[in-house]
């Protein structure tokens, strides 16, 4: 792999997954032939040296407090969602406790674009993708952030663009 000056753009946490060690833990390795592990530590390394982003604010947060709320969503991320995205069953409770906490944020922490967004949008991509309409209107606050979040062209980058409906068609 070049090294991880060679691209700072946040593709490179969904695409390293492909390099990993094992199928399920993402990897990055350095010029130096230094290897670090754990979608925390990849993620929290290429968001530390990411510029596209830097606009929005500081993606580890602004504060020691932002910092661990971002570090409780990436735990929130590896725990719940990556539970929901392997039982479908766990799905819908956790969709139903991030709709929750979204009631009254624009973003997870803060007023800001942070990791835990990137990362939560990264992860929520594929369930949010293949839901209808109606399912997307459940979840509204969901449905919000993570528009808003795509709307960020260096968040969304590769993934497909995902359209809500502003109008309800159907009774």
């Amino acid at each position: 792999m070049a090294s991880p000056r060679a691209s700072n753009r946040l593709p490179v946490i969904h695409l390293i997954s492909t390099c990993a060690v094992t199928p399920t833990v993402p990897s990055l390795t350095f010029s130096s032939g230094v290897t670090v592990e754990g979608m925390r530590t990849v993620a929290v390394y290429i968001a530390s040296v990411c510029q596209d982003l830097q606009e929005y604010g500081p993606l580890l947060g602004e504060s020691s407090l932002q910092r661990a709320e971002i570090d409780q969503w990436l735990e929130y991320r590896q725990t719940d969602v990556e539970k929901a995205l392997r039982d479908k069953n766990l799905t819908k409770p956790v969709l139903q406790d991030f709709n929750c906490h979204l009631a009254n944020k624009i973003y997870l922490v803060g007023n800001k674009l942070s990791l835990a967004d990137v990362i939560l949008y990264y992860a929520l991509h594929g369930i949010i993708k293949h839901m209808m309409p109606q399912e997307k209107e459940m979840y509204t606050n969901i449905s919000r952030w993570f528009n808003q979040v795509q709307s960020i062209l260096a968040a969304r980058q590769g993934l497909s663009l995902i359209t809500f409906q502003r109008n309800q068609l159907y009774s």
